[in-house]
């Protein structure tokens, strides 16, 4: 009986040792299963590496994108503070040397406040101050415009028969102060100025035609009056790159074959300080100030220095006022208006 037990014993010991055994067996062959593969990204300054738990000498090396290398060297902005309402739109003009087509790109520091496209228009959205940043695409050089929304009341003030030796002097004041003009320029003294005409093109003042001898042109024949348009052109493009964009006849003058003949708007003008008569500071002075108004186009002559520095006395308080100057197309285009070849506009209201 005794011996019966310790057989049983024994038997029932070998029995758990085997089933341990067999545990264990199949607990090692799990843990011996590889694992799915989980990859780590390192990144460094050059390269990205990414490595696997498994196999840590597999490495697969990923270049990141060649840096772009600043070929622009300086980006200047036709202005430092552009001034808009709610809704409306204004260009900014980035002057640069781009030899090898790097290309800029625009930022809005606020969107919410004004934002800004691809090709520098700046849209109003709501009252307040930001900043606009036109920088080329390395981002090693940029400029900054600030830009205030609010309720500014937009003028266009024009000048006739420059450029003249006052006319630099007018082109700086201007550009003080970041408001535009349009100047209606007589051809034949384009050629001593090309450089004063090209810095108030840059600045983004707008360059109109005013006959190439400041003649009557209803006095002249079809012939003639071609004449004074062309030759006009191609010396104003000679300046500035481009062909004047508006026409104002000498006096005012004009008739049916003036229009058939102009390729581009006519304009004529709502107020006339009569600056040309009254060569006096503050006479133009005060004209300005009484004739400023939404809409209107004040007509002055660059060609004398009473008028330029009349117009530069008025600008402390035309600002102050709340009064933005702008070319006679901006002016048109601000307030939605289009302006067509041939005909003549006489204000902007």
């Amino acid at each position: 009986m005794k011996k019966k037990f310790l057989k049983t014993l024994c038997l029932t010991a070998l029995g758990i040792f085997i089933c341990s055994t067999i545990t264990m067996a199949e607990e090692i062959t799990t843990s011996a299963v590889i694992p799915e593969t989980s990859t780590t990204v390192i990144s460094t300054t050059d390269t990205t590496v990414a490595s696997t738990t498994n196999t840590p000498t597999d490495t697969t090396i990923v270049k990141k994108k060649p840096k772009i290398k600043s070929t622009i060297k300086k980006i200047s902005l036709n202005k430092t503070v552009l001034r808009l309402n709610k809704k409306d739109s204004r260009s900014l003009k980035a002057l640069y040397t781009d030899k090898k087509k790097e290309g800029i790109i625009w930022v809005s520091k606020n969107p919410s406040i004004a934002k800004v496209n691809k090709k520098g228009i700046v849209t109003g959205k709501k009252k307040g101050t930001t900043y606009v940043y036109c920088m080329s695409k390395s981002k090693k050089v940029k400029a900054k415009c600030k830009v205030v929304v609010g309720n500014f009341k937009y003028m266009a003030v024009t000048f006739d028969d420059g450029p003249s030796p006052y006319t630099k002097k007018l082109v700086d004041s201007l550009k003080k102060y970041n408001y535009n003009s349009t100047f209606f320029v007589v051809g034949q003294y384009v050629t001593a100025k090309k450089s004063v005409l090209k810095e108030s093109f840059n600045n983004g003042n707008e360059i109109g035609s005013h006959s190439y001898d400041h003649a009557k042109l209803t006095s002249l024949s079809e012939s003639d009056i071609k004449s004074e348009f062309n030759k006009t052109k191609s010396v104003v493009k000679s300046a500035i790159g481009i062909y004047p964009t508006l026409i104002r006849p000498p006096y005012g003058s004009f008739n049916d074959t003036v229009s058939k003949l102009a390729d581009v708007p006519m304009i004529y003008w709502s107020v006339d300080t009569l600056d040309w008569k009254n060569r006096n500071v503050n006479y133009v002075y005060k004209e300005i100030i009484k004739s400023a108004d939404k809409g209107e186009i004040i007509l002055l002559h660059d060609s004398h220095p009473t008028s330029v520095d009349g117009f530069i006395k008025a600008l402390p308080e035309l600002n102050k006022k709340g009064y933005e100057l702008v070319t006679v197309s901006e002016l048109f285009k601000l307030n939605k208006k289009n302006l067509k070849p041939g005909t003549m506009y006489y204000n902007c209201y």
